[in-house]
């Protein structure tokens, strides 16, 4: 569990920075639009970050294996806020077949959905 602490802190890093990117490098380069998408991204990676954080707490905690679900939101996270950092910053890239990406989003949403069910398993099966 210790890896996905270190995991979770270093993503904390980078999300602060794309912040900091989105608040401040971006501005004038995207559209309001493509700068709230951006917002969502760096937010929806905040809120996993803290969900992994807290998922190995519960499992140590209340001794389930949450692993899986660790998992599940950093796959989530990669597709859902990846893709969503790469599809609005595409004035800035120039990479139009990035475009491409577009299904990956909903699917990291999904993924994310599923890390969550997941935990909920986790904690009914527990006796």
């Amino acid at each position: 569990m210790k890896n996905w602490i270190v995991f979770a802190s270093v993503l904390g890093a980078i999300t602060v920075i794309l912040g900091a990117i989105g608040a401040h490098g971006l501005q004038g380069k995207l559209s309001d639009v493509q700068l709230n998408s951006f917002a969502t991204g760096v937010r929806y990676q905040y809120y996993h970050i803290f969900a992994m954080m807290l998922a190995v707490v519960l499992s140590k905690q209340f001794n389930v294996n949450l692993k899986v679900s660790l998992w599940l939101f950093a796959i989530g996270t990669l597709f859902f806020s990846g893709s969503i950092f790469l599809l609005s910053t595409i004035a800035v890239h120039g990479m139009e077949g990035v475009r491409a990406l577009g299904p990956i989003t909903p699917i990291g949403g999904l993924i994310l959905v599923a890390g969550w069910l997941s935990v909920a398993v986790q904690f009914i099966r527990k006796k």
